[in-house]
C-alpha cells in the first residue's frame, strides 16, 4: 500500500472505506469534509506491488509414462517455471510442453527450441569478502530431457569468441546433472576495485546447444541499476491480488482493511474493499462511492499547473522509469560489494518534485526501499519478503510504509498481499470513470 500526501489549503477531503456496505448504486456528486489534526489528505491507494502465487500442480504420472523414466525431472523443471500443463507454451516460444517433450528425445527434431531449450532469467557478479569476483548465473531448462551440460562467461567482450572456450562455471550441487543449476565461478580481478565491467554469460544443454549470451555488469554505473530495475518491473502489465492493511498510529492499531485490487500499468487502478467500497484510478483521474453514506464522487488531478494526462501521471518511480528520467538525476550515494545500492533522485533544474532516495538488490532488479521529506512528514517505504513471480521477475509480499510527522507522529500502514494473478489481460474497461447522472 502507498499512502499518498496531497497538500491543500482547506479541510481535507476524508475518504473512509471502514464499515461500508456493497457497492449498488452509481454515485452522487456530494463531497464529505471533515476537520483534521493537520491540513494533509491522506488517501490509502493499493498499488500493484507483490508476488504471484504460482500454480504448481501434481504431474500426471499416466501421460508422462509415455516420455521415458523422468517423472522426477519433470517435475522439478516444470516447478521452477510456474507451471506444468502438457498443452501449455509456458516459455511463449511457440511449442507446447509435449512438443517439446518430443524435441527432447531428439534435438534434432524440427520443432526442437530454436535458440536452444536453456534460459537464464537471472545472474549478477559481486566482490567477496576477500575481494575477488564471484559471477552466478541461474539456468533452467524448458525441456525435461534437456539437462544442464555446462556454463562459461567470458569478460568483457564476445568478439570472435568460440564455445566451450570461456571461463568455465562449477554448478553449486557440484555436477552438471539438473533442469536447474545455479552455476557459480570466482576470479581474481587483474583491475581496479570498483571500475565497470561487463560479463557475458551463457549456458549449454545436452542437447549441445548454447543458449544465448546474458550481459552481466560488475560495479554498474546508475543508468545500469535503473536499467535492471526497469527491466525487472515493466514485465507485469497488469496485476491482480488481495490485500490485507493494518494501520497503527504510534504504535495503536487504527484500523484493518482488507481488499480486492486489479492494476493495469502503472496508472489504471481498481479497488474494492471487503465492506464494498470502490475506488477507480484512470490516469489522473479518480473516482469513488460509498454507498453507506451515498458520498462518492470524482476528481482530477494535476502537478504543478499542469492537468493533461501526459503533464500529470505520477507512480512510484520502479513502474515507470523512462517517466522518472525526464523528471530526476539520479545518482549512487552507497554501494555494497556491487550488489546493493542506496540512490539519490534529485529534481531536474526546472522541475518542481521532491528528493527521493531509494535502496536496490542490483542482483535481482528489486526496490528494497525509498524515502524522502516533504513539508513536516518524512516518508518511508520498505518492500519486503521478496519472491520471484516467475522467472527472472521478483515483488514483494510485504510493504509497511511509515509516515513520521515532525510533530512526533507517527503512522505506518503495514500491507500483506496474496492470491495474485499476473498478466491476465484486464480490459479498459474495468477502469472506465463512470459519469455522473
Amino acid at each position: 500500500m502507498e499512502t499518498r500526501l496531497v497538500k491543500i489549503a482547506a479541510d481535507p477531503l476524508v475518504l473512509d472505506g471502514n464499515s461500508l456496505p456493497p457497492y449498488t448504486r452509481k454515485p452522487k456528486s456530494s463531497y464529505r469534509h471533515s476537520k483534521s489534526r493537520s491540513d494533509w489528505l491522506r488517501t490509502n491507494i493499493m498499488l500493484k506491488w507483490n508476488m504471484q502465487n504460482l500454480l504448481i500442480r501434481e504431474v500426471d504420472g499416466t501421460v508422462l509414462a509415455r516420455s521415458g523414466d523422468c517423472v522426477g525431472a519433470i517435475a522439478d523443471a516444470f516447478a521452477r517455471a510456474g507451471s506444468n500443463q502438457i498443452g501449455e507454451a509456458f516459455d511463449l516460444i511457440g511449442f507446447t510442453n509435449w512438443e517439446e517433450y518430443l524435441a527432447g528425445t531428439n534435438p534434432q527434431a524440427s520443432n526442437s527450441h530454436p535458440t536452444g531449450l536453456l534460459t537464464i532469467p537471472n545472474s549478477w557478479a559481486l566482490y567477496t569478502a576477500t575481494n575477488q569476483v564471484e559471477v552466478t548465473a541461474d539456468i533452467r531448462s524448458t525441456n525435461a530431457w534437456v539437462k544442464v551440460k555446462a556454463a562459461e562467461y567470458f569478460l568483457d567482450s564476445t568478439n570472435g569468441v568460440v564455445n566451450g572456450t570461456g571461463n568455465a562455471m562449477s554448478a553449486t550441487n557440484g555436477a552438471f546433472n539438473s533442469t536447474n543449476i545455479i552455476a557459480k565461478a570466482t576470479f581474481t580481478p587483474s583491475f581496479p576495485y570498483g571500475e565497470r565491467h561487463e560479463l557475458f554469460v551463457h549456458a549449454q544443454g545436452q542437447d549441445n546447444q548454447w543458449c544465448p549470451f546474458v550481459k552481466v555488469i560488475l560495479n554498474p554505473n546508475v543508468n545500469d541499476i535503473l536499467d535492471k530495475i526497469q527491466a525487472n518491473y515493466s514485465a507485469f502489465a497488469d496485476l491482480q491480488y488481495n490485500v490485507t492493511a493494518i494501520e497503527y498510529n504510534d504504535n495503536v492499531t487504527v484500523r484493518t482493511n482488507s481488499a480486492t485490487v486489479k492494476w493495469k500499468g502503472p496508472y489504471k487502478m481498481w479497488s474494492q474493499n471487503d465492506a464494498g467500497f470502490v475506488a477507480i484510478r484512470n490516469e489522473n483521474r479518480t473516482w469513488w462511492y460509498n454507498d453507506a453514506l451515498d458520498v462518492g464522487g470524482a476528481m482530477t488531478k494535476g502537478i504543478n499547473g499542469d492537468s493533461t494526462v501526459e503533464g500529470s501521471r505520477v507512480s512510484d518511480f520502479f513502474w515507470d522509469v523512462p517517466l522518472s528520467k525526464t523528471r530526476t538525476d539520479a545518482s549512487i550515494s552507497n554501494s555494497v560489494n556491487s550488489a546493493s545500492f542506496n540512490c539519490l533522485q534529485s529534481p531536474k533544474t526546472g522541475v518542481l518534485w521532491p528528493v527521493l532516495n531509494f535502496g536496490t538488490d542490483y542482483t535481482h532488479g528489486f526496490v528494497t526501499q525509498m524515502g524522502g521529506k516533504t513539508a513536516d512528514v518524512a516518508m518511508k517505504s520498505e518492500y519486503l519478503n521478496p519472491v520471484e513471480v516467475f522467472p527472472g521477475h521478483w515483488l514483494f509480499t510485504v510493504h509497511r510504509q511509515t509516515l513520521q510527522f515532525d510533530s512526533g507522529e507517527q503512522i505506518v500502514v503495514e500491507s500483506t498481499i496474496g492470491n495474485i494473478q499476473v498478466n491476465q489481460g484486464l480490459t479498459d474497461d474495468l477502469f472506465i470513470i463512470p459519469e455522473e447522472e
